[in-house]
């Protein structure tokens, strides 16, 4: 519960803040930004807990279903690449997810892509979370 309380404590906060800006505050000035910017990741991170504990619901009842297909290994990094790099970014920490070896290049699995990426990601995320600040998240094959 705690993962629901941080982010929702986080956006109370900033709407408290930005609700004592003056009326003619900008929308675009610099502090009224930031606290939008970070009240919107924290809804993004309540989204993805939310969506996470309806996934358990699913497996729990056993009706999580599985769209299989073919799945590119170099997909799937530069999806978890996209989807990170700004979290990584936000903390200071670099992400590096290096290159497939040539034996694995063109490799197809068959997966469920969108829960590949969620795989991977929920792990990075965990990564660069509960790494320090300047660190490095380096993932290799």
């Amino acid at each position: 519960m705690h993962d629901i309380r941080s982010p929702l404590l986080t956006i109370s906060a900033l709407t408290k803040q930005l609700r004592a800006c003056p009326g003619h505050t900008r929308i675009d000035a610099a502090q009224p930004a930031r606290a939008l910017a970070a009240m919107l990741r924290c809804s993004e991170i309540l989204e993805n807990i939310v969506g996470d504990m309806l996934d358990f619901e699913r497996i729990d009842s056993g009706a999580m279903s599985l769209t299989l297909g073919p799945v590119c290994l170099e997909s799937v990094l530069a999806d978890a690449r996209e989807l990170l790099t700004g979290q990584a970014a936000a903390k200071g920490i670099t992400l590096n997810l290096e290159p497939l070896p040539p034996r694995l290049v063109g490799v197809h699995l068959l997966a469920d892509a969108t829960r590949l990426v969620q795989c991977l990601c929920n792990g990075l995320s965990n990564a660069i979370k509960f790494s320090p600040a300047g660190s490095a998240v380096r993932v290799t094959s």
